[in-house]
């Protein structure tokens, strides 16, 4: 009962405390243009069961559309003995254009290799492939963080096979902080 009563105020106290706004109001605090240039980014979170790190450096060869390099670390801990994979994916991918200034949607996938370095014995190159769903949320012309979902085949073992969840920030590195400069009024 305490619980209903106080979900009521909260909804109530915040109904009453919104207000509408218009489409002319509705923007981030910059001018210039969000997520334009070559980016590095960190992700982590779970790469088919495994907790996963990587480094992410795209190269945008359109507005949008370009090649995402990622370096990656698996690290599997399940086991009596812990397991590290070393190695990465090329993707191609595409985004939308940023919505608002604030935020864009992005896929990609590409082909994959992993390398066990400790706790398998006779470890070999695997090589595979996966692709990924994410949204993009800018806080400052040149940095934003993201949230990707996707799959991928497996490494040596089976391991790192299944579903991907990601996270991480975004850095790019040569955007302006500028606006774009205005045509010249005729």
């Amino acid at each position: 009962m305490h619980r209903l009563l106080f979900s009521t105020i909260l909804a109530l106290a915040l109904v009453s405390t919104t207000r509408d706004v218009r489409a002319d109001e509705a923007s981030v605090p910059w001018r210039a243009p969000s997520g334009a240039a070559v980016d590095l980014a960190y992700a982590n979170g779970l790469w088919g069961g495994t907790y996963a790190q990587a480094l992410l450096v795209k190269l945008p060869f359109h507005p949008n559309w370009g090649f995402v390099l990622r370096p990656m670390a698996l690290y599997d801990t399940g086991d009596a003995s812990s397991r590290i994979d070393l190695g990465g994916r090329l993707e191609l991918y595409g985004a939308s254009p940023v919505f608002l200034n604030f935020a864009r949607i992005y896929g990609g996938g590409g082909a994959q290799v992993f390398q066990a370095v400790s706790g398998v014995s006779g470890a070999k190159p695997t090589f595979g492939g996966g692709g990924h769903f994410g949204f993009e949320f800018f806080y400052t012309p040149r940095s934003s963080f993201f949230i990707e979902i996707g799959g991928t085949s497996p490494a040596q073992g089976g391991i790192g096979g299944g579903g991907t969840a990601m996270a991480g920030v975004t850095f790019y590195l040569f955007a302006s902080s500028e606006p774009p400069a205005q045509a010249a009024a005729r």
